[in-house]
């Protein structure tokens, strides 16, 4: 990652794609793989042991596992489609904030500025089609990384947002087994503005979603819970 090229970045992503594209990179750097393959097995080995001994003793007891959003879960160790093998339900991280702790915007700016700074003559908007490719999530050109500080626009969550949400209840496999965590704002992000989060559970009622877990370390305003009321029942 500190020997990108625009011409390598343009390759990548016009010419790599595809199920094997990965292992083709990644097989250059065995370390990479074996570290992945710890990772995953060392998250798998410690959840389904908690999973066996809640179940041993309480086996009435329904037990959730959370997980980042599909673009990002692989680097954290997790599997989704994996964890319904030791899990009841799932709670994956919906959390779109900049900034802060957790938000995939927020980290992919991180990623962005980094791999920029890593590589002169590459650029943010180069790094950005790269980030795009290598964590296989859409991102229009119209909002791309370098601009994801400002409030983003519907086509974001037409492209974006609607790609997360597809994958994340793809991997679980069950509506009745997706409930995502849904948040604003972590350890001093920029806050997920009232009309993001109306167009963000707009894509969620779009594909069926009917719960999620709510997430706020702060008050919430009357803006926002009128949005919340909105996609409410009762």
């Amino acid at each position: 990652m500190r020997s990108l090229t625009p011409e390598g970045v343009a390759d990548a992503v016009a010419n790599r794609g595809g199920m094997f594209a990965g292992y083709e990179l990644w097989s250059e750097h065995l370390a990479v793989l074996d570290w992945m393959r710890f990772k995953h097995a060392a998250v798998e080995q410690h959840i389904s042991a908690i999973y066996g001994g809640i179940k041993e003793y309480h086996p009435e007891l329904s037990v959730g596992v959370s997980s980042r959003m599909p673009a990002l879960a692989p680097i954290t160790g997790h599997n989704l489609r994996r964890t319904r093998n030791y899990s009841d339900f799932q709670l994956p991280k919906l959390y779109w904030w900049p900034g802060g702790v957790a938000g995939l915007r927020g980290t992919a700016m991180n990623w962005v500025e980094t791999l920029a700074e890593w590589n002169p003559g590459l650029g943010v908007e180069a790094a950005s089609e790269w980030f795009s490719a290598a964590f296989d999530i859409p991102i229009p050109k119209s909002y791309s990384v370098p601009g994801w500080g400002s409030e983003a626009p519907d086509g974001w969550f037409e492209s974006t947002v609607d790609d997360q949400v597809r994958k994340m209840i793809a991997a679980v496999g069950d509506l009745d087994d997706f409930v995502p965590w849904v948040g604003l704002e972590h350890f001093g992000s920029t806050w997920i503005t009232p009309s993001e989060l109306r167009r963000m559970l707009g894509v969620m009622k779009r594909h069926g979603v009917r719960r999620y877990s709510y997430f706020v370390y702060n008050s919430l305003t009357p803006d926002y819970w009128n949005v919340i009321r909105e996609f409410s029942r009762g």
